[in-house]
């Protein structure tokens, strides 16, 4: 109704004073601007892609009102612009979920377009996404019995994308392993291996550890060749 005093909040912003034909919005107060945010969930990522991103925020009014928003990013990418159907006042959450591959910083804010256009604080997020991840297992990881006895470590690389990726085995025991180079044409999983003819009593790990494109390792994969 033309006359009623409402207040929007929207994510931790100031909002800007303006008459509109059905109510009129008034600054917040500093003291409120804390009430409601946007938020990035995880703020920072650092391993192997992909990872799932939640924005989250609230927007509240001190009175019946219609809000569209949407969530924009830094990069362009945005929400539909949706509705929210306020009866009276109160608060109400939105959030939208965002996964992503590849390494990206930036930040999203929570953007109302009607019944004014303001938006939130940016909330910032970084994801530092490995192009390589790796793992390793020793098959078999336990073996009792006389002689020598060998233990196959089967390692997978992954990549995000077709790239020439040199790699190693880092051993416990501090022996040398050759380093090899090799075209993965396709991303996705890749399969490599190496046999390693153990005399008991020998226990300790391996790791398998990409030099290039970048430095990443795996878990160390645990062995025990005993008599």
């Amino acid at each position: 109704m033309v006359g009623r005093t409402q207040r929007l909040a929207v994510a931790g912003l100031l909002l800007a004073s303006v008459a509109l034909t059905g109510c009129e919005y008034l600054d917040m107060l500093d003291t409120a601007k804390s009430h409601a945010k946007l938020v990035a969930v995880p703020p920072s990522y650092t391993g192997p892609g992909p990872v799932t991103v939640h924005f989250n925020g609230s927007i509240h009014a001190d009175g019946p009102c219609d809000v569209k928003y949407r969530i924009v990013r830094s990069d362009g990418i945005s929400t539909p612009l949706e509705k929210l159907d306020f009866d009276h006042s109160g608060t109400k959450n939105v959030s939208k979920a965002w996964t992503f591959t590849t390494a990206w910083t930036g930040w999203a804010k929570l953007q109302v377009e009607s019944p004014e256009w303001t938006e939130s604080k940016p909330a910032l997020f970084k994801a530092n996404i490995h192009a390589v991840s790796v793992t390793l297992a020793a098959i078999p990881p336990f073996h009792k019995g006389p002689g020598a006895f060998p233990v196959n470590f089967q390692g997978v690389i992954a990549t995000t994308k077709p790239m020439d990726v040199t790699y190693t085995f880092v051993r416990s025991d501090g022996s040398p392993s050759v380093a090899v180079t090799k075209n993965f044409p396709t991303a996705g999983p890749h399969p490599v291996s190496e046999v390693h003819v153990f005399v008991p009593p020998s226990v300790g790990w391996w790791k398998l550890k990409v030099i290039s494109p970048e430095t990443v390792e795996s878990p160390p994969a645990t062995y025990q060749v005993i008599p």
